[in-house]
């Protein structure tokens, strides 16, 4: 059985044929134009950018959010608490209403 602290060459195999799948089949319908939060996790090895390509799909560059772990770690203790903080931030974030620029 897989544990999320133990070195696994299969899940990443696996993980990263899941990642190249999507990205393959992804297109957007839109360029989306508001804010986005990528939350990259300092050990993730599935982002080949800082943003993890984000960028492409938005008229505003991505707000990225740092934290600790992979991709598999990042939603188990002791990472998923901080996780669960970042979400509740660019929820809060998004939420609020906008100024508008210059006024």
């Amino acid at each position: 059985m897989f544990t999320p602290d133990e070195p696994d060459d299969r899940v990443s195999r696996v993980v990263d044929l899941g990642a190249r799948i999507c990205r393959a089949r992804y297109v957007p319908k839109d360029v989306h134009t508001g804010p986005i939060s990528f939350f990259r996790a300092y050990d993730s090895a599935l982002c080949q950018t800082a943003t993890g390509g984000w960028e492409e799909v938005s008229t505003q560059p991505p707000r990225v959010r740092e934290l600790p772990g992979d991709h598999v770690t990042l939603v188990v203790e002791p990472h998923v608490d901080r996780l669960a903080r970042e979400l509740r931030a660019a929820i809060a974030e998004a939420t609020q209403p906008r100024r508008l620029e210059g006024g």
